[in-house]
């Protein structure tokens, strides 16, 4: 079957991808990080050039989706807030009186969603940001730390040898995708920077 390669044409099997960066892209996955926008690109490129559906069709599913993200976001976001402001807000408001606790209280959590949203706006190339971060932290916090804590608070109590192996295997696992995530995201930026650059040197040139 004819299978999609990283210019965006159909092709054989054998033109997909070097088995290297593909075993990179599966590490990368494993940690947790968004893996690699050239596929993204491919696969937008196939859909609008196959006709599957009419443009007006596929523009109103577009919008859907982004609504729809825009309410797991709505949804979500107090969510993960809960932890910050739980470490940040208590000393404050511990500092002012009582009367003024609740006023303090809204007034930082209104500026941790500003903060957010500044950042959100001013950082250039916020998706590869993005994808750096969460290869590193989600690598370590979901896979690497754990199970290094269990072995280290329950050796004690005398953890099998299969627990220990499996901890072990989790941890690793946990530090490859890491490397492969961080490799990735790094060598995104450095592309998409370069390519920036060329350009903007292309367009000096002709003026």
């Amino acid at each position: 079957m004819p299978l999609l390669d990283t210019t965006g044409q159909y092709g054989d099997e054998t033109t997909l991808t070097s088995p290297r960066r593909s075993w990179v892209s599966i590490a990368a996955f494993l940690s947790g990080s968004k893996v690699s926008s050239d596929f993204n690109q491919n696969t937008s490129t196939l859909t609008s050039s196959a006709g599957a559906s009419p443009p007006g069709r596929t523009k109103r599913t577009y919008q859907a989706v982004k609504l729809l993200y825009c309410f797991g976001i709505f949804i979500t976001f107090a969510l993960q807030f809960y932890v910050p402001a739980e470490i940040l807000i208590p000393p404050l408001t511990a500092r002012v009186p009582e009367r003024w606790e609740r006023p303090v209280d809204l007034l930082m959590r209104t500026a941790l969603v500003f903060v957010t949203c500044a950042l959100a706006v001013l950082i250039p190339e916020l998706d590869l940001v993005i994808s750096l971060v969460g290869s590193v932290s989600s690598s370590f916090l979901a896979l690497v730390f754990p199970p290094l804590l269990q072995l280290s608070v329950f050796h004690s109590e005398g953890l099998s040898p299969l627990v220990f192996v499996k901890n072990l295997v989790i941890s690793v696992l946990g530090f490859v995708g890491f490397m492969a995530g961080t490799y990735i995201a790094i060598e995104q930026i450095i592309a998409r920077n370069s390519l920036k650059a060329t350009q903007a040197t292309a367009a000096y040139m002709v003026q």
